[in-house]
């Protein structure tokens, strides 16, 4: 799961303390709500700056009995699989019910 700063900010390190604080204050919800999935023991949150020139998170969730458990999430990682749209969906709600409690 991506989460988007509000504003466009390239770097971290050019937000506004305040602007940060709200940031990391959505990156903790969208954590916890991802944590409290069925099955997702931890979550990893990355914030690169590779690719994309905007101020993203990625929240990553972590399952018991994992190919790679106490690796970086993308060590040895297993291949992508794609939800179908039922799936999708159904997750999309799951965690859209999660954020709107928290």
């Amino acid at each position: 799961m991506i989460v988007s700063a509000h504003e466009h900010y390239e770097h971290l390190d050019e937000m506004p303390a305040g602007v940060l604080a709200a940031f990391m204050a959505d990156v903790t919800r969208t954590s916890r709500a991802v944590r409290s999935l069925d099955g997702v023991e931890r979550v990893n949150v990355a914030v690169l700056g590779n690719r994309e020139p905007h101020v993203h998170a990625h929240v990553i969730p972590r399952r018991a009995g994992e190919v790679n458990a106490g690796k970086a999430p993308w060590d040895e990682a297993p291949p992508r699989r794609s939800l179908n749209d039922w799936n999708r969906l159904a997750l999309t709600r799951q965690l859209r019910s999660l954020l709107d409690e928290s």
